[in-house]
């Protein structure tokens, strides 16, 4: 029992609607959006995260001997000391880097198509994002870091999205639960 009291990984969650911002045993700090799961497990030689649904950011504490990684679905981001936001949206993954350095691995796995398989590490940049789906290559674009971190202080904003996309994000924050029932409604985008 004590072995596993010491190896278990800590779970941080919120509920639909709460946010919630954890500083982690290595200073490092981790902001949760509403409807998001992280599991955190730190060892002697790395700290290893696992973004298992929703939106995050990380403000990680430097310690180049400890590596910081977060796995989120195929994506594996390693820093040492900088801040990016993970935003798990629907079936895509999108990697915002707001300062620092982080790399960029595709851990991929069997299911997944030869056309979205790449092989090389991504190096971002402050100011850019990384968009990962299972089924399409990554794309690097220009991020607009106000829009992308605005949920941590309680905003949303959308620039010509999806409304489907909208909607996915608005129903995080709990209420009655919006569907739209027509593709071409899903379709219309939105600011």
């Amino acid at each position: 029992g004590g072995y596993w009291s010491l190896v278990r990984p800590d779970d941080y969650r919120t509920a639909l609607g709460e946010r919630r911002v954890v500083t982690l045993s290595d200073g490092s700090k981790l902001s949760l959006d509403a409807d998001s799961e992280v599991t955190v497990r730190y060892r002697a030689h790395e700290r290893a995260l696992h973004l298992l649904k929703g939106q995050a950011r990380f403000d990680v504490a430097h310690d180049k001997s400890r590596p910081f990684s977060v796995l989120a679905g195929n994506q594996k981001v390693i820093a040492t000391g900088t801040a990016f936001n993970i935003d798990m949206a629907g079936a895509k993954v999108l990697v915002t880097l707001i300062e620092g350095h982080v790399v960029v691995l595709d851990e991929n796995d069997a299911d997944k198509p030869v056309a979205a398989v790449w092989s090389r590490p991504v190096e971002l940049k402050a100011g850019q994002q990384l968009a990962a789906g299972a089924a399409t290559r990554p794309q690097i674009i220009p991020a607009n870091i106000q829009r992308v971190t605005a949920w941590t202080i309680g905003q949303i904003i959308f620039d010509d999205e999806p409304l489907s996309s909208v909607v996915d994000r608005v129903n995080r924050y709990g209420g009655p639960q919006v569907v739209i029932a027509s593709p071409e409604v899903g379709a219309l985008k939105i600011s």
